[in-house]
Formats: structure tokens, C-alpha cells, sequence
């Protein structure tokens, strides 16, 4: 597994950064928006995808199948 997605939530505001990409997701309210090209929560890593879902004030990334908070 070459490639990491490290997800780290800071106060309120997860940030998911990726490899030579960083996307932030901004926690508005109770809504996560992912800014890449379009409002869109998932976020492709070198053909894998990961998904960032804010859950009351846990974040949540899977990758690969496996769960990562």
C-alpha cells in the first residue's frame, strides 16, 4: 500500500490530504463538503477511492476497505 490518506480532525474541521494533492473538507453545520472540481465527498487516490463521511463530530475515512479514524 504505496500510497496513505491521512485524515485528521482539527476542532471541527477534518482536513484529508493525499499525496501530491491536498483536499480540505470544510464542516459546515452538519454537512462536509469536499471541494475537488465539484461538491463531491469522495475523494480517488491513484485509482482507489476514498471516502470521507462526517458523522455529529467523528470523522471517518475508509480505505481499502478498512476503516480509519
Amino acid at each position: 500500500m504505496g500510497n496513505t490518506t491521512k485524515c485528521s480532525t482539527m476542532g471541527f474541521i477534518p482536513s484529508c490530504s493525499t499525496m501530491g494533492n491536498t483536499t480540505n473538507c470544510l464542516t459546515v453545520g452538519h454537512a462536509t463538503e469536499c471541494s475537488t472540481m465539484v461538491h463531491t465527498t469522495e475523494l480517488s487516490t491513484m485509482g482507489h477511492t476514498t471516502e470521507c463521511s462526517t458523522m455529529g463530530h467523528t470523522t471517518e475515512c475508509s480505505t481499502m476497505g478498512h476503516t480509519t479514524k
